[in-house]
């Protein structure tokens, strides 16, 4: 029988990195039975596995900032968990391309906007930030309200392609977890 005690004895950070593993693996198992059976490859579907791995990104995030500060965030907001974890870890051994997250922080993000159109407001930016659904909730449900679907264009990548991203997420995780459990002199 498989229960909790199986892991409650592994540190915080390392249950949020099994955790995240598990997802990852859940993830990458879905899109390979929709890469082997067409009928699967439906936008719920996809949403599902893109859920599943997003879930991942945010519990391996978690993980490795509590490992480092000592401290468990609060938020689910891998965009936020992201911009936390690049001011965390500096090392280019510990850098990655996180998934789910832009690689701008967002007052990169404005700053960029404003140069490119100088004339748009700064608060009609954020309001276009801030409107965009977080993975755990845009994935999860078809739409915000009846009536009111989520903003923006979504899409899904064939198998193959995503599974090619699972895999370096895979890597990734591995050689974070592998850096972050050297001893620091």
């Amino acid at each position: 029988m498989l229960t909790l005690s199986d892991i409650i004895n592994l540190e915080a950070h390392d249950q949020f990195f099994s955790y995240a593993d598990a997802y990852l693996s859940a993830s990458a198992v879905l899109c390979r039975q929709m890469k082997n059976d067409s009928t699967r490859y439906t936008w719920p579907h996809a949403t599902v596995i893109l859920m599943l791995a997003a879930h991942a990104v945010e519990l391996f995030l978690k993980g490795a900032l509590l490992k480092s500060t000592g401290k468990l965030s609060a938020t689910h907001d891998i965009q936020q968990l992201a911009e936390k974890y690049r001011e965390t870890f500096q090392n280019l051994v510990l850098t990655w391309e996180i998934p789910f997250a832009n690689p701008c922080s967002e007052t990169e993000l404005i700053a960029q906007m404003k140069q490119q159109w100088p004339d748009i407001d700064e608060a009609h930016i954020k309001t276009f930030i801030t409107s965009t659904p977080d993975p755990s909730i845009l994935y999860r449900y078809p739409f915000d309200k009846p009536g009111k679907q989520w903003p923006g264009v979504y899409g899904f990548t064939t198998p193959t392609q995503l599974l090619t991203m699972l895999d370096w997420l895979e890597f990734d995780f591995k050689r974070i977890r592998l850096e972050l459990n050297k001893p620091r002199s």
